[in-house]
């Protein structure tokens, strides 16, 4: 309903005057483009590949972070191999 569409059919059929008021059988008529199921199906590919990405990049970040810690802690060689080890445990 966010998208340009859905806000005209909003303004179309609102009945209120500050407040948007909708009827049942007003938003059961609302009209909704569907794309086709292989369209449907990449968007959802695509959105599982963003969060695994998105999870990938918040166990990179959590490396990296306890990687320096281990190097301001113990030495640059430990927080290195530490890290090494970080990422063959994601192999």
């Amino acid at each position: 309903m966010n998208a340009r569409v859905g806000q005209i059919q909003v303004e179309q059929a609102n009945t209120g005057g500050i407040q948007t008021n909708l009827t049942i059988p007003v938003m059961e008529a609302f009209r909704i483009a569907l794309p086709p199921k292989e369209i449907q199906d990449e968007i959802v590919r695509k959105v599982y590949k963003s969060f695994q990405t998105q999870d990938g990049s918040k166990h990179l970040l959590e490396t990296a972070k306890r990687g320096i810690e281990l190097a301001i802690e113990q030495d640059e060689q430990t927080a290195l191999a530490w890290i090494d080890e970080q990422q063959r445990k994601q192999l």
